[in-house]
């Protein structure tokens, strides 16, 4: 897509829009719902905190504002060409820093007890802007042919399950470390229980991710063969008793928000990221068996043509072989 246009030498040409333009304006509308809300959490008492989250929005909602403008404004773009600036590392350097810079300011706010429970809205824009940021950057670094997610993960079926089973156990682990010193030692029971449930699925998922790049040659688990398929339905009841357990109603993970004062008492239990990343892991762990047994029928409907093909083909060579009647 573009639109024709005159160049510094009067010639007319087509000047090609950013394809990356999806990502930024998702990025400058989850900021700008971001910061607003921080901005109206009055009520909110770590102030620097509070102060550091506005600009974490605020910051991100200039430069893809900044962005979009100098791509979509012909005598802008003309004056400074941002997706062309050093080659495109300009904009890879850029995008690697508002992924990092979303993965601090999600990780601050939505932590135990965050501002993030103050409002939904800081919770769910946090979460939104960090993953446009990382899909925004993966699209540029596509299209640079450097990496993709999509070339990462595209020696088995069930590579990316496994990413997404790693990266929500290590939340789980993670947020239920943080519940456990929250609260007091009559409730740390459940929040101990939290912390292994994430440790041990998130070792066997990083020990399957490293076995399919051939890091670790302890089995063939590349191979979608049993090894795997026990592992994943091992890693189902384990991850199913683990949520059963800790959103049950009183547990440390019951619900997203939670109380926003760590009030303990009764049972209640601040806020976190728990709720959510328990129930991703389980489904990443469902899907992981979904698609091994696919895989597996897929390869027995190849297996059995295979062999049906083979046997025509001996018929047809016998058939040839015999001599015609006299």
């Amino acid at each position: 897509m573009g639109e024709t246009t005159t160049n510094k030498q009067g010639e007319a040409g087509s000047r090609d829009y950013n394809q990356r333009w999806f990502g930024y304006f998702g990025l400058v509308i989850f900021s700008i719902a971001n910061f607003a809300s921080v901005v109206d959490a009055k009520t909110f008492q770590g102030a620097g905190e509070r102060a550091f989250s506005i600009t974490v929005g605020a910051l991100s909602t200039t430069i893809c504002a900044l962005v979009l403008l100098f791509d979509r404004v012909p005598k802008l773009a003309d004056i400074f060409d941002y997706k062309e600036q050093s080659d495109g590392k300009l904009e890879g350097y850029t995008l690697a820093f508002l992924s990092c810079w979303w993965v601090v300011g999600t990780a601050l706010m939505t932590r135990a007890d965050g501002i993030a429970y103050k409002s939904l809205n800081i919770y769910f824009s946090s979460w939104f802007s960090l993953g446009m940021s990382v899909y925004t950057l993966n699209e540029w670094s596509a299209s640079k042919d450097i990496i993709s997610f999509e070339e990462l993960t595209r020696l088995s079926a069930t590579l990316k399950s496994w990413y997404a089973l790693c990266l929500s156990s290590l939340i789980t682990m993670g947020s239920a470390a943080q519940i456990h010193g929250l609260l007091d030692y009559q409730s740390r029971a459940d929040a101990s229980f939290a912390v292994a449930c994430g440790a041990v699925s998130w070792v066997i998922a990083m020990c399957a991710v490293l076995m399919h790049y051939k890091i670790l040659r302890c089995c063939n688990i590349t191979a979608g063969g049993m090894v795997e398929l026990t592992t994943a339905l091992l890693l189902c009841l384990w991850l199913m008793i683990g949520v059963a357990t800790i959103t049950k109603d009183g547990g440390v993970a019951a619900t997203i928000t939670g109380t926003p004062d760590c009030d303990v008492e009764d049972g209640r239990v601040p806020g976190s990221n728990l709720f959510l990343s328990s129930w991703g892991a389980f489904l990443s762990s469902l899907s992981i068996t979904v698609r091994l047994k696919a895989a597996q029928a897929l390869r027995f409907a190849q297996a059995q043509e295979t062999q049906r093909r083979k046997a025509e083909k001996e018929v047809g060579e016998e058939s040839k072989t015999e001599p015609d009647d006299v």
